[in-house]
């Protein structure tokens, strides 16, 4: 049988934005990421975003603002145990930032992607749980149709130690479906 990823195609990545929300398996989907990243001396960065919060009323402005500070806080001390819980010997050198913005979180990560001159936005899935998503789309479909990197959504997957993860990859607005990466 032959073997998937031994390839003739290559593609080289070497600024990488990870966008971490919350989904189940983004701890081995960065751990795959920053591995392959490290042994091809390529750079991860890793971004969250929060909702902004807001308020028409100047009276309670600065408690919107704690608010705010607050939100961005609790979310990069989560952040930092994502990357914490990386295998310093596989790939957490390869981490080089981590950032927390408030904001849409599919506009901040395009426009972190475009601003900082990464080749490849990675992020692990989210199941659709909402009338609203099933209208309207999830955060996942709107980062392939509107990013200008290429986007790649990683499928958890139910078995431990895959090396192969099904994805959802868009390059120049066509998107693959299930293709197969190797993060071995």
């Amino acid at each position: 049988s032959s073997d998937v990823c031994s390839s003739d195609l290559t593609v080289s990545f070497s600024k990488v934005l990870f966008f971490s929300d919350g989904a189940g398996g983004e701890r081995n989907g960065l751990q795959g990421v920053a591995s392959v990243a490290a042994r091809n001396d390529a750079e991860v960065a890793v971004m969250a975003v929060v909702d902004e919060v807001s308020t028409n009323d100047p009276l309670l402005q600065h408690s919107i603002d704690r608010i705010q500070h607050t939100l961005v806080n609790d979310r990069r001390e989560v952040l930092e145990q994502l990357v914490d819980s990386i295998d310093p010997l596989e790939g957490r050198r390869s981490i080089t930032e981590q950032s927390v913005i408030p904001g849409r979180d599919y506009v901040q990560v395009v426009r972190a992607a475009r601003e900082g001159g990464y080749h490849l936005v990675v992020k692990a899935v989210n199941p659709r749980d909402s009338v609203q998503d099933a209208i309207f789309g999830t955060t996942d479909m709107r980062l392939i149709h509107y990013s200008s990197v290429p986007v790649l959504i990683l499928k958890a997957s139910r078995k431990k130690n895959l090396d192969r993860k099904s994805t959802r990859l868009n390059s120049s607005h066509q998107i693959i479906s299930y293709a197969v990466f190797c993060l071995k």
